[in-house]
């Protein structure tokens, strides 16, 4: 190999590298989003139940009426507010977003490492 198509090959083999970490980067990222949807999956249910006027009753039965139903009523704006500010997060789309695209990179390292090769034969 010539000094010059060692030069090329350099240039590319950065911009190899490049697209691995940006493979990796976008596959930890889905994680993450897919992660950050369990655990608001898991805040939305624990506010469901909470919500639900049996277990209020049972949970909260000894409290007297007057403190039960504004607790009641501010368990359920809660759960609202949580429902509405998950549903506009659109985390499972982003995560989709962000694994369709990790697999673009991971096709497009795979040109590049058969062009390394090519360029070392």
């Amino acid at each position: 190999m010539d000094e010059q198509m060692k030069i090329i090959y350099i240039e590319i083999l950065e911009r190899f590298n490049k697209i691995i970490w940006t493979h990796k980067i976008h596959l930890c990222q889905a994680n993450i989003y897919l992660s950050k949807k369990k655990k608001q999956n898991q805040i939305l249910l624990v506010f469901s139940v909470l919500v639900s006027a049996s277990a209020i009753t049972n949970i909260f039965k000894w409290l007297p009426e007057t403190v039960i139903v504004p607790l009641m009523a501010f368990l359920a704006l809660t759960l609202t507010y949580f429902t509405t500010k998950y549903k506009a997060e659109n985390l499972e789309k982003k995560a989709a977003d962000s694994e369709r695209f990790a697999a673009v990179m991971h096709d497009l390292r795979n040109k590049y490492a058969g062009f390394l090769s090519d360029i070392k034969a």
